[in-house]
């Protein structure tokens, strides 16, 4: 369960020196996720870092040794002794 909150003003107040000033201030879309989802199991945290655009997918270490094998890296590095 999320709570969408739309952009919106509010009121931001600065005070310096005895005085005060009152300035309308605009609030960006946020998302507020409560619970984990019911129906396709995701995590929590997992919902709001999407929401947030911080989500980062897990990968297995299968993934990561596919990838860097279509990128030509060398996945063995082999130590060669020395030419005297």
């Amino acid at each position: 369960m999320a709570f969408y909150k739309p952009p919106h003003r509010e009121p931001s107040t600065s005070r310096i020196a005895g005085k005060s000033v009152t300035k309308q201030v605009r609030v960006d879309e946020s998302y507020h996720v409560v619970s984990d989802c019911s129906h396709c199991g995701a995590k929590q945290r997992d919902i709001q870092a999407w929401h947030n655009g911080t989500y980062v997918e897990f990968k297995t270490h299968e993934e990561r040794l596919e990838r860097l094998k279509k990128r030509g890296l060398p996945l063995v590095i082999v130590k060669t002794a020395k030419a005297d």
